[in-house]
């Protein structure tokens, strides 16, 4: 539908000859506004965002064959760069929410998925932001002297930012691993709690040199997961020994 749209209907109704600049403005405004809607109901459901790039060959028919409607193409790029940055900076502020941390993430590895998964998204965004097309559009508005341009260049510093932020926060998560690693593959709680010292001097490094794990709240949340793997593992064991008594018997 989507392809439909951009090769048939678009060029039909927003090139037409017979049809006002004011209807064929308003078509291929409306048309942009879709597509960047989609995207943001996309970017939603997906794990990662894609940002929705502009009918080029439209607009560029359009500023070739009919150059009075000019403005209309700019309104359409700024447009299309505010989109963008709705979208970048919903991503920036994922973080903040209370959903980003839920009790999904029950297990050290989970976290570690957590962060891994938030660099993958921020870095995507980078190299989206380096492609030819999204430069094409911002040399466009460079050149028209847009005042959209200005505040966007400062989300790539953002984003930046935020991939240094989280690839700190996963490599301090990481340090668990080894720790959860060993209960894990624990046969008895005796072995157990011979890996606790080096546990908690790990967990105390992480609140000591974290920013991010410094905060009451996150390091609250960190404990909670620590404490259920190795109260998980200890259930096992317990079931385990008691299982082995009975075959015993």
């Amino acid at each position: 539908m989507d392809i439909i749209s951009r090769d048939v209907y678009l060029p039909l109704l927003s090139c037409n000859l017979l049809v006002s600049d004011i209807e064929k403005d308003r078509f291929l405004d409306l048309f942009h506004r879709l597509l960047n809607q989609t995207a943001a109901t996309h970017t939603i459901q997906a794990e990662s965002i894609v940002l929705p790039l502009p009918a080029f060959n439209i607009l560029a028919h359009i500023s070739q064959q009919e150059p009075e409607r000019q403005q209309s193409i700019l309104s359409i790029l700024e447009n299309t760069l505010t989109n963008w940055s709705k979208q970048i900076k919903q991503l920036l502020q994922e973080e903040l929410k209370p959903s980003f941390y839920s009790r999904e993430q029950s297990s050290i590895r989970d976290q570690v998925q957590l962060w891994t998964s938030r660099i993958n998204k921020l870095n995507n965004l980078l190299v989206q932001l380096d492609s030819p097309f999204v430069q094409d559009v911002l040399k466009n508005l460079a050149r028209n002297r847009s005042p959209y341009l200005a505040s966007f260049m400062d989300i790539k510093i953002e984003i930046t930012r935020a991939v240094t932020h989280a690839e700190r926060n996963l490599s301090f998560v990481s340090t668990l691993s080894p720790w959860i690693f060993q209960i894990n593959n624990s046969n008895n709680l005796n072995e157990i709690l011979s890996y606790l010292p080096s546990l908690m001097h790990t967990l105390f490094l992480i609140w000591q040199h974290s920013h991010y794990y410094h905060q009451k709240d996150k390091f609250s949340q960190l404990l909670e997961v620590v404490s259920s793997e190795i109260v998980l593992r200890a259930k096992q064991i317990i079931a385990n020994n008691i299982s082995s008594k009975a075959t015993n018997v």
